[in-house]
């Protein structure tokens, strides 16, 4: 990987944290023909004072008979991309670009027996289902037949990682100028990858004032004449139970529905109400509704919410 400049390149340690929260990537190696690659879900441990990433390839794969103990292959772990605008900074005469993070682990390649492939999807199911809110499947649920079947079909190999490289390329090296008014845009972004993004830029330099501080902490004097017009508007549609919940930051919760019609406004935070499989992410400034009767989820953001509802009987 070719760091573009120091302060984009991630410590090792980071580096590896990275491509274990993100558990799929692809697997690159050369035969005689040119590179070979395959998409792969992957967990990282260690071994013997070595880092090892174990993932699984179909036995038909090309790349299962390349790992050899002596050919070496090449991992790369994606994380979040983002278009950046040249007009979205500050300054003048910037250069439009890509902010992403990314990730290379590469190193010798070896098979491993066919009596360990029960453990690897043991160890790979195991992570990815801890990663979602509901109780983890196993593999010991599985009909017996058709799980001797599916282990059969795997063969698992071992990256002996010897190289690790990392890159974070969130405008580091910029202004703090630059800095916030790209990660203001960012977080006004449509696609949630962007606005990832943006809350690593926060996160870089804490101490600046973003947009989003200004638009979503409640204390503007715009904000506060928003609220007021929105519970007037409130009572004048006959909404009753008017209050100011703060919520903590949670997963969906299970489907459900009332017996009364729900209008909100997002005062803070993320609020995320889902309505026939289609999610909608509220934020500041948001007004959500739902109508009683109707099946819905809510999710609250990473850092909570804060939202100001009535219901209407």
């Amino acid at each position: 990987m070719h760091i573009l400049r120091p302060q984009f390149r991630m410590a090792e340690q980071q580096a590896l944290a990275f491509a274990a929260s993100r558990g799929f990537g692809v697997i690159v190696a050369s035969d005689e023909r040119g590179p070979r690659g395959a998409h792969v879900p992957f967990v990282v441990t260690e071994r013997d004072g070595r880092v090892i990433v174990q993932f699984h390839l179909t036995v038909k794969n090309p790349l299962v008979q390349l790992a050899d103990g002596v050919r070496r292959f090449l991992l790369i772990v994606s994380g979040d991309d983002a278009y950046v605008s040249n007009d979205w900074y500050a300054s003048r005469d910037n250069v439009s670009t890509w902010l992403y993070e990314a990730v290379h682990l590469s190193g010798v390649a070896q098979l491993r027996e066919h009596d360990e492939n029960r453990g690897h999807g043991d160890a790979l199911l195991s992570v990815s289902e801890a990663r979602l809110p509901k109780r983890p499947w196993d593999l010991a649920q599985m009909e017996p037949d058709k799980r001797k079947t599916m282990l059969a079909s795997i063969r698992v190999i071992d990256l002996v990682v010897d190289q690790i490289e990392g890159q974070s390329k969130l405008n580091h090296h910029k202004s703090d100028e630059d800095h916030v008014a790209v990660a203001s845009q960012l977080a006004r972004a449509g696609e949630t990858g962007s606005r990832r993004l943006a809350e690593q830029m926060r996160a870089l330099r804490p101490g600046l004032v973003y947009a989003a501080d200004r638009q979503l902490n409640g204390h503007s004097r715009e904000a506060s004449m928003q609220q007021d017009a929105f519970e007037a508007g409130l009572r004048s549609d006959g909404y009753v139970e008017i209050e100011t919940k703060a919520l903590d930051p949670r997963p969906a919760n299970e489907g459900h529905a009332h017996d009364y019609d729900i209008r909100g406004l997002v005062l803070d935070g993320i609020f995320i109400v889902k309505q026939d499989d289609q999610p909608v992410t509220y934020r500041a400034g948001d007004i959500f509704s739902v109508s009683g009767g109707r099946r819905h989820t809510e999710e609250i953001g990473p850092e909570g919410a804060r939202i100001l509802v009535g219901r209407k009987y």
